[in-house]
């Protein structure tokens, strides 16, 4: 038995297992304390579930539910945090994670050049020298704040002086240092930007990827490991892998998966000859033999090669593409396919309704549920005709990254069904809540307007769950939180309904759980019970040097995400001059403490320091030190120091010299 709470539980434990005597059938597990958003229908709110066999039996009230609770029943107390049903990705291109996994850096929800920079630095630190680094897209040079734009090759040598590395950004462009261009023949004097093509383009050659060592078996069982626990981390439960893998099918054959993976029939339709294989092929192979974990689900995300739209197109597609697209949708029709198509411009949609509508006359499309997958722009008469033929789309978070100005409230408000997903991992980043953040808010990571039209939260969150369980044939199954459902759930380290619609993208994950099984957990942080470890933070500060940060904009991300977790906050309240944080409520409530910061430094080996004064009824001045990597940042400790010192010096020396007392207000 465990519980999130850290004081205070355990008389409601002692309750719940008290109660557990008196139940017919006691739960495997019972999650107790919360703000449950079940998605349902009628979008009910509940303190706790009952889960037994991977299911839940009972949802109410903790009281209701403490009858659940017997001797062997694990009790989880999440004190009141947000629980949500698991995320579905719709549209994720999974292998291609998993394969290099292990090289990769990622700029997931980084909204500082700084805090790229750093971590770079960090992933290079962990390498040994001449080891490769790689971003793999899933990044803008917008989502910069602080600096946008792209990387030189100064700041690339000096993240990495001994490893070889290159950023990707989409397609199109790539970025690489001196060690990385010399692998590939490449003058370093040329600068690091480059033009994708034949370097990490989307056909090969791709000469750094194939500079890279090719990945080890066992290395690559790692990284599928690795990759599912970041997908875990981010509140993923289930995604739809572009692609049939073998190397993925046998994993998924020797038990159950953290992630419910769908996968799509592997094929290949470039020309007539080459379709009337495909169209073969598809119809003796059987749909949608997901069990429950695993297996292949649908044909995707192009059904005929040469339909691939990108850039918008002034005149129809040819005729003898639109025919050959139309005797392949046939075929999987007639064989109960689901279909997940690749388009994005409005003119491409209309070309494509027009084949699928003629299909449907000899054909019925309607209960196969097809996807238009992406769709940058779509005009209300296509989102009209795609609804009577029983078609869904897919919003994918690679819109974000292009800056395309969804109509998502002409979409919400026509009541098609239409699911989230991003389209990782090179054009889009993986995280759903940079896209539940992106279609609420309507900002991109650097907070760049994108957006014109927005959806509620609600609307939001059933698009990344129940919609999408409902186009994987899924909606009795998964998707919401209801009796007779899997437990696939999330419990969120921030109330999603209440958090500053800017500030979902940095929503993650306390507890993930798939099918009652916790596959994810994070470290659990008990800030006002730490003891004040002096000599521990005298070794820390000792022999630093701590680079001076200006403003909390200039911290590590993970440095300010744990400062609001320690003082409890759904927002950064601390004032300083030019702050992009300020303190919401400060003025209205007095005791609501307010936070001036005095000085703050970062040194080499990523420990930072940070030194401000409180206000409110307890004022004190106040010093903590962080140990931050690209994982993780953890509070080393911290306590009262002197008032009235003047720079980050001045309070190492302070730290030096024992002028620091335990505090439990932070």
């Amino acid at each position: 038995m465990r519980t999130f709470a850290t004081a205070g539980v355990v008389v409601l434990l002692a309750l719940l297992a008290a109660a557990g005597t008196l139940a017919q059938q006691a739960a495997d597990t019972v999650i107790t304390r919360g703000k449950i958003l079940t998605v349902d229908a009628a979008s009910r709110t509940v303190e706790a579930l009952a889960i037994t066999n991977g299911r839940i039996v009972a949802r109410g009230t903790s009281a209701e539910i403490a009858r659940y609770a017997g001797a062997n029943t694990r009790v989880i107390d999440v004190a009141g945090a947000t629980v949500i049903p698991g995320l579905i990705d719709n549209h994720f291109h999974f292998t291609r994670g998993v394969d290099t996994w292990h090289q990769q850096a990622r700029f997931e929800g980084v909204d500082s050049r700084r805090d790229a920079l750093r971590i770079l630095a960090a992933k290079a630190a962990g390498l040994e020298p001449g080891d490769w680094i790689m971003v793999q897209g899933g990044w803008t040079p917008r989502q910069f704040a602080d600096a946008p734009g792209g990387f030189t090759l100064e700041e690339l040598d000096t993240a990495a002086p001994a490893n070889p590395l290159f950023v990707q950004e989409g397609y199109s462009v790539v970025y690489a240092n001196s060690l990385a261009l010399k692998a590939v023949g490449l003058n370093p004097a040329d600068g690091a930007r480059r033009n994708a093509q034949g370097l990490v383009s989307f056909q090969p050659p791709m000469a750094l990827y194939d500079a890279m060592p090719r990945t080890s078996a066992a290395q690559r069982e790692q990284n599928f490991t690795d990759f599912m626990r970041e997908l875990n981390a981010a509140g993923l439960t289930g995604v739809y892998s572009l692609g049939q893998s073998a190397f993925v099918a046998a994993r998924a054959a020797k038990g159950p998966l953290p992630v419910r993976l769908w996968e799509t029939l592997s094929f290949n339709a470039a020309d007539p000859a080459s379709a009337a294989k495909a169209a073969e092929l598809i119809a003796r192979s059987r749909p949608n033999q997901f069990d429950g974990q695993h297996g292949i689900f649908g044909l995707g995300e192009v059904l005929y090669g040469p339909f691939f739209d990108l850039a918008p197109r002034k005149e129809p597609w040819p005729a003898a593409i639109m025919n050959e697209y139309g005797t392949l949708a046939a075929a999987a029709a007639r064989a109960g396919w689901h279909v997940h198509q690749h388009v994005i411009n409005n003119n491409a949609v209309t070309d494509l309704l027009n084949t699928l509508e003629r299909v449907n006359r000899t054909q019925p499309l309607t209960g196969l549920r097809w996807t238009l997958g992406h769709i940058y722009d779509i005009s209300a008469a296509n989102i009209a005709r795609a609804k009577a033929l029983g078609i869904t789309l897919g919003v994918h978070g690679a819109a974000m990254q292009a800056g395309a100005r969804m109509p998502l409230r002409r979409i919400a408000d026509s009541g098609i069904v239409f699911g989230l997903g991003t389209d990782a991992t090179i054009v889009s980043h993986y995280s759903p809540f940079v896209t539940l953040g992106w279609v609420v808010s309507g900002l991109d990571v650097g907070g760049n307007k994108v957006l014109d039209e927005t959806l509620t939260r609600e609307e939001a969150l059933i698009a990344h769950t129940r919609s999408n369980a409902y186009l994987f044939f899924q909606e009795k199954t998964l998707g919401s939180l209801e009796v007779g459902k899997q437990a696939d759930l999330v419990v969120l380290d921030r109330d999603y309904m209440s958090v500053p619609a800017a500030e979902i993208k940095r929503i993650t994950s306390r507890m993930t759980m798939v099918g009652g099984r916790v596959v994810f957990e994070a470290t659990q942080r008990q800030a006002a019970s730490i003891a004040v470890p002096v000599d521990a933070l005298r070794a820390h500060v000792k022999d630093e040097r701590f680079d001076i940060v200006t403003s909390i904009r200039g911290l590590p991300l993970g440095v300010r995400n744990e400062l609001q977790t320690l003082w409890r906050s759904q927002t950064l309240d601390i004032a300083e001059p030019g702050a992009e944080f300020q303190g919401p409520g400060a003025a209205a409530n007095a005791s609501l403490p307010t936070r001036r910061l005095i000085a703050a430094g970062c040194s080499a080996d990523h420990h930072c320091l940070v030194y401000y004064e409180r206000g409110g009824r307890s004022p004190a001045s106040l010093a903590m030190l962080f140990q931050w990597t690209p994982a993780a940042t953890r509070f080393e400790g911290g306590g009262t120091v002197p008032a009235g010192l003047k720079t980050i010096g001045d309070v190492r020396n302070a730290l030096l010299s024992g002028e620091i007392t335990q505090s439990g207000l932070w």
